[in-house]
């Protein structure tokens, strides 16, 4: 028996925000819920995208197991379910051992009840190592994903540069057919910034991944980028500001490897 509650207007808005762009990534995911809370891991279809994100027990209004659960959802229908949230609802999700998810929203007028059959998804779990990166970034999260909706439209391909000989900006930059853009951001305007002392990275990803991941802007005021050369970009959206460590979405996303 699984049983969990949302109440809070803020927080139903970020756990319905997590499906919504989460099902651009993947498209089966499945739920794992035990006495600490939920745990997910979602693969991206290309394998060079990764999500994890955990969310603790007391995040919730109500949290209640009996047991662990390993609960296979489709995301796209999962959102459909969700996008039925109205203001000043309740969400609540039951399990009870069978094939089907039992999900509730009410308010004081109305109440809506679905059964959402679950899914058998053959998924491995990855174990993500603790990494000391080159350089820390944490940035307004709108800032940054307006940013990128502006350098998205000259190139697919986003290239950041941080130089830890000259550490008082970051750049981005992309190259397209028909043009380019740089955008400099001082360190000032930055909510922190961090590069080792000599290093200098100059690391591309794919544009439509990153504004897959931009996507998310809700769940968080400021979105932290950790980066190295050779190595998966990690951005990382907090979803509370009294547990930071047991309720985040981590993203990782595999650089492009030039063809030479």
């Amino acid at each position: 028996m699984m049983k969990l509650i949302i109440n809070d207007t803020e927080k139903l808005s970020k756990f319905s925000t997590i499906f919504q762009y989460l099902k651009l990534i993947s498209e089966e995911i499945n739920l794992n819920f035990n006495e600490d809370g939920l745990y997910t891991q979602a693969l991206g279809t290309n394998h060079v995208c990764l999500v994890e994100f955990m969310i603790h027990k007391n995040w919730f209004s109500e949290y209640t197991i009996e047991k662990g659960c390993c609960l296979g959802i489709n995301c796209e229908t999962f959102y459909s379910v969700l996008s039925c949230l109205e203001k000043n609802n309740s969400f609540e999700m039951r399990y009870g051992d069978s094939d089907y998810l039992h999900i509730n929203i009410k308010s004081e007028q109305i109440e809506k009840k679905f059964e959402m059959r679950l899914m058998m998804i053959d998924e491995v779990a990855f174990d993500i190592p603790e990494t000391e990166y080159t350089s820390d970034i944490i940035i307004l999260s709108k800032s940054f994903s307006d940013y990128i909706n502006e350098l998205d439209i000259f190139g697919d391909l986003l290239t950041i540069n941080c130089n830890g000989k000259n550490s008082d900006n970051i750049k981005l930059k992309t190259i397209g057919d028909n043009g380019n853009m740089e955008l400099i951001i001082n360190d000032d305007y930055l909510e922190e910034y961090s590069v080792e002392e000599d290093a200098i990275l100059n690391v591309s990803y794919s544009m439509n991944y990153i504004k897959k991941m931009t996507n998310f802007v809700k769940l968080s005021n400021t979105v932290e980028l950790h980066l190295s050369s050779d190595i998966p970009l990690k951005m990382t959206y907090r979803l509370s500001d009294d547990d930071i460590e047991n309720n985040y979405m981590n993203i990782y996303l595999a650089p492009k490897v030039d063809d030479d």
